[in-house]
């Protein structure tokens, strides 16, 4: 009953593996190209990322949840009025951001960004005639996991609902600039797919988590079956809004239709509840402290996550927005170690900084960064005064990189990484060899013996291959195979791999 965009939902870790997998990246670009919405929740390595469609000559690079860990409490800040933001009441977001994004395409626009570094966590924007909506939020996990919040649940909800048609314009109340919860009207275009007439109509407004009826009115109209007409409505929601626990965001007014039984003289409903285009508005109550941008943005990174060298680079990136030309201390701790003053940084009055610094990353686990105002500072790790809320060293940001283990529990988490398989056709008949090339890749610092096993695999029977490797750490190499069906047809080609 609404001819919205169709939304593809990729949850937390969906794209694990995939970010360099040819046939996951054309299909999303396909998909949002198309007109499709994409909305994608946090993943573990910032590659997996590299699966969602970009325009043309952009990119979107990212740090995942398994290299980058966040403050929970109060995490991000909004950057902006937005729709999706609606619900957020306060100038800050309690939920479970871990990941953000280092580079984002040109027309991509900053929903969030994290507290901690000024980074985005949630961006928007379009790809051909549809939109990406990516964040490092993780609601989607927290919800079964004891990690959900209010935060987080009203921005996935209002994600959602916006983007089942995002250029539609959507009405805005703002309750903290004087709007008011009463008089609100709407035009609802409303179809009547039945085969009788409908002569009442019942308006049933749904709080935005879709789980509270927060007004409900019936009104007379004229709809002859099988047509649409665009039927004015006015709502009050002040009873809702009183409420101690009333919801903001964006609402949605669904109807159902009613007609006359004339054998009962009873209204009764010909067609169920569902859902117009034009039946969203936001209800919201956004003060004025909303900032346009970080004072001081500030990422980490390492050209792997491998532990074991004592001499490893790290980049640092470093934007200004205070307009004041400064010197900090750049502090970092191993876990909650005692800190080491890493650099003396001096950073120019709106000025972008790239530096690198060399460190001893050879222990696994997670590493901490800190830009301190140089007349503080001390040797052990500076983060708790920050994480809560008194902040004698003056902290300007934070940064963090986790390293992990070549072996082990830890060492497991990064296995050979596939780059995808190549030279395969897209059609065979059922007696064709299959032939093409996989690129497997060891992004550890130490080597690795694997073997490659190739399946082909039809309805009653399965062709295998296999293929002893030896990579060095940080190498790669092109597996070739060519696999033949003793049979009828081949259905899957897959492959894994086995230590």
């Amino acid at each position: 009953m609404r001819p919205g965009r169709p939304v593809l939902f990729l949850p937390s870790s969906s794209l694990s593996g995939l970010g360099n997998n040819l046939f996951t990246k054309s299909f999303l670009y396909d998909y949002a190209n198309r007109g499709g919405v994409v909305v994608c929740m946090t993943q573990p390595y910032g590659e997996d990322f590299s699966a969602l469609p970009v325009p043309s000559g952009e990119e979107l690079e990212a740090a995942g949840f398994k290299q980058d860990l966040s403050c929970f409490a109060n995490s991000a800040y909004p950057t902006m009025e937005h729709p999706i933001l609606s619900g957020i009441t306060a100038t800050t977001v309690t939920a479970g951001f871990d990941g953000f994004f280092r580079k984002i395409p040109g027309n991509a626009t900053v929903l969030l960004r994290r507290t901690i570094s000024g980074e985005p966590c949630l961006i928007v924007y379009p790809v051909g005639q549809g939109y990406v909506i990516v964040s490092t939020l993780y609601e989607d996990w927290g919800y079964a996991n004891g990690q959900s919040t209010a935060d987080g649940r009203s921005i996935l909800a209002n994600i959602l609902t916006w983007a089942k048609d995002p250029d539609q314009p959507i009405p805005v109340t703002n309750l903290s600039a004087g709007g008011s919860a009463s008089g609100i009207t709407l035009t609802l275009h409303v179809r009547n797919l039945s085969d009788t007439a409908a002569d009442q109509m019942e308006v049933l407004v749904m709080t935005p988590d879709r789980q509270t009826l927060a007004v409900q009115l019936t009104q007379a109209v004229t709809i002859p079956a099988h047509s649409e007409a665009d039927v004015p409505v006015t709502l009050d929601l002040s009873s809702y809004l009183g409420q101690s626990r009333a919801q903001h965001g964006i609402f949605h007014a669904d109807y159902r239709l009613l007609a006359m039984n004339s054998a009962t003289s009873q209204e009764e409903e010909i067609q169920p509840q569902g859902e117009t285009e034009t039946g969203r508005f936001v209800m919201e109550a956004v003060g004025t402290g909303r900032q346009a941008l970080s004072q001081t943005v500030f990422s980490v990174r390492t050209d792997d996550d491998i532990a074991g060298n004592p001499a490893k680079t790290v980049h640092l990136h470093i934007e200004d927005h205070t307009g004041t030309a400064r010197t900090m201390h750049l502090w970092t701790c191993y876990t909650h170690d005692n800190g080491i003053l890493l650099d003396t940084i001096t950073m120019p009055a709106n000025g972008v900084l790239d530096k690198d610094v060399v460190q001893d990353l050879s222990r696994p686990g997670p590493y901490h960064y800190y830009l301190t105002d140089p007349d503080y500072g001390s040797n052990w790790g500076p983060e708790w005064a920050f994480m809560w809320g008194e902040d004698p060293w003056k902290m300007a940001a934070q940064g963090y990189a986790y390293m992990f283990g070549n072996g082990g529990p830890d060492g497991s988490q990064r296995f050979a990484t596939v780059f995808g398989i190549t030279g395969t056709a897209g059609y065979y008949e059922p007696t064709d060899t299959v032939t093409g090339t996989m690129t497997v890749a060891n992004p550890r610092s130490v080597a690795e013996d694997l073997t490659v096993v190739f399946s082909l695999v039809a309805t009653d029977q399965t062709a295998t291959q296999t293929a002893a490797i030896h990579l060095e750490g940080g190498a790669s190499q092109a597996v070739p195979f060519s696999l033949t069906l003793p049979g009828p047809i081949a259905r899957e080609l897959g492959s894994h791999l086995a230590k």
